[in-house]
């Protein structure tokens, strides 16, 4: 539940220090939001945690029946955390 702390305090407590693997609010915003609102909010933590940081943020994309999460928004989720998706290489010289 990022939300619950918030996105930015989530990104100064963990500043340089831990890496987070997360997701869209399971409970604020995952079941009601939006399919716009959820893209922006993984685009925020994927920023924010990730790329922000210089790395350090694992996006974990749910769909559990239980919660009621609409389709949409799990691929709303995913498109937002793929924006700052980056790719590394390994130099196989070293």
């Amino acid at each position: 539940q990022p939300l619950l702390l918030g996105i930015d305090n989530l990104a100064k407590i963990a500043d340089g220090k831990l890496c987070i693997k997360g997701s869209v609010d399971m409970q604020l915003s995952y079941p009601v939001k939006s399919p716009e609102e959820v893209k922006a909010e993984a685009e925020e933590l994927a920023f924010k945690l990730g790329i922000k940081r210089n790395g350090g943020f694992i996006a974990f994309v749910y769909k559990w029946e239980r919660l009621n999460i609409p389709v949409e928004n799990v691929l709303a989720s995913l498109e937002g955390f793929n924006k700052y998706r980056t790719h590394f290489t390994i130099d196989k010289k070293s």
